[in-house]
């Protein structure tokens, strides 16, 4: 459903690459087993998506409600593999500042 999300063109490849990357690392951790396959890879393009940073800030606000219209979300749940995909990724990259996880 990636290709039915309001994603800029001039980032839409790299969304993707950051998707199916954080995909595969969830993929290796057991603290993703209680979670869907589906929700957990609404959760990695929804981090993807936050990666952009603030210039897409309207995009990743409004992205939970968009995926609604093509999988069933959990918000809550949502949440909850977000965070874990940055404590993931904080524990993997040494080199990246902190960065607060916002609430969806």
């Amino acid at each position: 459903f990636l290709h039915r999300l309001p994603i800029p063109d001039q980032v839409k490849s790299r969304v993707t690459y950051h998707a199916r990357t954080l995909i595969n690392m969830c993929c290796t951790e057991y603290m993703f087993l209680p979670h869907s396959s589906t929700m957990m890879a609404t959760g990695c393009l929804y981090d993807a998506i936050f990666a952009l940073g603030s210039k897409y800030m309207e995009l990743r606000r409004t992205l939970p409600e968009l995926m609604s219209h093509f999988v069933d979300i959990n918000k809550d749940e949502l949440a909850v593999i977000h965070s874990k995909v940055r404590t993931l990724i904080a524990a993997n990259r040494t080199d990246l500042p902190h960065v607060d996880v916002e609430p969806l």
